[in-house]
């Protein structure tokens, strides 16, 4: 049955009838855009259908505007699910800008923030992301992981992950390749990131199940410029760091799905 269909990626949206009558599973969210479930909602999108339920089931993101935290707001996007360069806030008549994964890389301001460097003609962005690192641990003792790093890589197969046994640290890299079909490791990350937090990563080892501490979630994006911004007005708490890195030193580095 149509209305009982379900998609595989995002669980805002909804199964409908498709023009002609037929129980074809055409998914539109609460924007009534449609959504292909066979593929990850773009990082954007999935972030603003969430800021849509909570405000039609009555919850409501701190401050009850557009942004107060750094890493939860309801974005603007592009028609292809990217963040718009600029975000703004309309209870505060202050903007911004965004990099490609939607983290504030400018002060908020009353006046227009200008991007200097435009990627291509599709993407307005100009900070780009070009290594996202996603650092956890498991809540389990060390001599319980010890050696089995091998399962923990198996989680994540194709992405580079590293296990430090010493500290019950797993670290996974996440990387733009070359392919002809660039993989958004923005949107990826931000997938891993949900499973983390929702107990979706647990890994059973000697018949006993590990589960990752999500206090120890902490994220960081290697973007390709400088964040033009005071880190004064940073949130406490903005788990999201930007570090520049070199894209040099990348070279070799890539992800496959």
């Amino acid at each position: 049955v149509c209305e009982d269909a379900s998609c595989k990626y995002n669980e805002y949206v909804t199964c409908h009838l498709n023009r002609c009558g037929t129980c074809e599973a055409v998914f539109h969210g609460y924007d009534n855009l449609t959504i292909n479930c066979n593929q990850l909602t773009p990082k954007c999108r999935l972030m603003h259908l969430e800021m849509l339920h909570k405000s039609k089931s009555g919850q409501r993101h701190p401050g009850g505007g557009r942004l107060d935290v750094d890493n939860v707001y309801d974005p603007e996007c592009e028609r292809n699910g990217t963040f718009k360069a600029k975000q703004c806030d309309d209870d505060s008549n202050l903007c911004w800008c965004v990099d490609s994964a939607g983290v504030r890389v400018t002060d908020k301001t009353g006046d227009d923030p200008k991007v200097s460097k435009v990627k291509s003609d599709w993407i307005v962005l100009g900070f780009f992301h070009s290594l996202i690192q996603i650092d956890f641990s498991f809540r389990a003792e060390f001599t319980f992981l010890k050696g089995k790093g091998e399962e923990v890589r198996s989680l994540t197969p194709g992405y580079r992950c590293n296990v430090e046994e010493a500290t019950r640290e797993v670290s996974i890299k996440l990387s733009e390749n070359s392919t002809r079909d660039p993989v958004d490791i923005a949107t990826v990350a931000y997938y891993i990131e949900r499973d983390l937090k929702r107990n979706k990563f647990s890994l059973g080892v000697d018949d006993r199940m590990l589960e990752v501490d999500t206090d120890s979630i902490l994220v960081l994006f290697f973007d390709n410029e400088p964040p033009r911004i005071n880190m004064k007005t940073i949130s406490p708490g903005f788990a999201a760091i930007i570090i520049v890195i070199a894209l040099a030193i990348l070279t070799g580095i890539a992800v496959f799905v």
